[in-house]
């Protein structure tokens, strides 16, 4: 678990997220604000999968430019791991002119050509923040920072 981390539940949350390689469909810079019901590390006697996750579950608003939906979860980035690679991603946004694309969605848990990410964890006070880059199967490019706290 990450030194000093907060509860759990019902953080303040900021979204950003660039995503490019797919110019028709979702390509931009979109934000969100709004509220996480999870961030943070779930210890294994608490989580659904028996096995220690972090995890952040995050929805806003869905305006256009903006990120509302983020699902987050790593089996590797608890117990004091702080960087990474495997992980599960998925990232609903709006487009500047309204449009709801299907999500953008990163395994990097599972191979697959093509498929790769970094994730990295920090925390600052009562805030913690995920940073991450990766490129998902249909090459397209991610850079999401989500804060908690």
């Amino acid at each position: 678990m990450l030194a000093a981390q907060q509860n759990l539940y019902q953080r303040p949350t900021s979204v950003t997220a660039a995503i490019t390689g797919s110019p028709t469909l979702r390509d931009g810079n979109f934000t969100g604000r709004g509220t996480s019901n999870i961030c943070g590390e779930i210890p294994k006697i608490m989580s659904l999968t028996g096995v220690d996750t972090f995890s952040i579950e995050f929805s806003g608003t869905d305006t256009p430019g903006s990120v509302y939906s983020v699902s987050f979860g790593s089996k590797q980035l608890v117990r004091g791991v702080v960087n990474g690679s495997k992980f599960v991603l998925n990232v609903s946004v709006v487009t500047a002119n309204g449009g709801k694309p299907p999500l953008y969605a990163l395994d990097t848990e599972t191979p697959a050509a093509g498929v790769s990410g970094t994730a990295m964890l920090t925390q600052k006070g009562q805030a913690t923040t995920l940073a991450l880059t990766g490129t998902n199967a249909a090459k397209e490019k991610i850079t999401l920072t989500v804060t908690c706290g």
